[in-house]
């Protein structure tokens, strides 16, 4: 079990949770960046990012693994290099954008992400506020990565509860977040406990990506939040989902 991260506050709390779950990790592959940035600021911010890690933030990982390697640029050629050497079983992902198929492919039995929406409804960035006006309770999806954004197979599903009133939508975001990480360390012990690589659900329909909004967008998003929303959502739903779990045979709404 290896986790790929970037140097991000989603990473640490998805590996802290781990280990202190007696989670044993094989190894921490941590991208710190590449000197192939075509700009000098690019450049800057890369030797910047990898003197902090240096100093700093592999003390802090190998707290948790023994093995803390600072690697490359996602999906370049010292990530590859790096990952193929540990040759994992599973890659765990924490905080990262997409990946390459020969990324993917180091992994022997697949790759794992944790996203804070539900799948396949709210799929790219900014999906706690997304979710809202789409109509889509509050949740997050354990699913295998494939090389699409957010359209692998969905190990599992669960609601957030949420309580009646205005819940601000920056606490939506945090316990979304917070949600996703401990799925996943349930994921992983799962498959450390059993051997056996989780059951998935293809997902039947891709729907349209979501992006992060701009200020307009961000103060629409909180004016729903404020209203009410997410519980109005997660009342609706929660009747249809046994212990909060999403079934996975739904992919559409209640």
């Amino acid at each position: 079990m290896v986790v790929l991260a970037g140097d991000n506050a989603q990473a640490r709390q998805l590996i802290g949770e781990m280990h202190a779950r007696g989670i044993p990790l094989h190894a921490i592959v941590v991208l710190t960046g590449s000197f192939r940035a075509p700009r000098r600021r690019g450049w800057i911010a890369t030797a910047r990012r990898k003197i902090v890690f240096r100093l700093r933030r592999r003390r802090v990982f190998r707290e948790w693994c023994a093995r803390v390697i600072g690697t490359g640029e996602l999906n370049d050629a010292q990530v590859l290099r790096d990952l193929r050497r540990l040759e994992p079983d599973w890659i765990v992902l924490g905080g990262l954008g997409i990946l390459s198929e020969e990324t993917i492919g180091t992994a022997r039995r697949g790759v794992l992400n944790a996203h804070p929406a539900l799948l396949p409804w709210v799929r790219g960035n900014g999906v706690v506020g997304h979710s809202l006006a789409r109509g889509i309770p509050i949740g997050a999806t354990v699913h295998y990565v494939d090389r699409s954004i957010d359209t692998g197979a969905i190990i599992d599903r669960r609601l957030l509860p949420v309580r009646p009133g205005a819940v601000p939508l920056q606490e939506l975001e945090r316990d979304a977040g917070r949600l996703a990480v401990r799925m996943m360390a349930d994921t992983v012990e799962a498959i450390l406990r059993t051997g056996e690589a989780p059951p998935a659900a293809t997902q039947p329909v891709r729907y349209p990506l979501v992006r992060w909004p701009d200020a307009e967008g961000r103060r629409a998003l909180r004016a729903l939040a404020d209203a009410g929303r997410a519980h109005e959502l997660y009342a609706t739903w929660e009747p249809f989902c046994p212990g909060g779990t999403v079934p996975p045979d739904r992919f559409a709404p209640p």
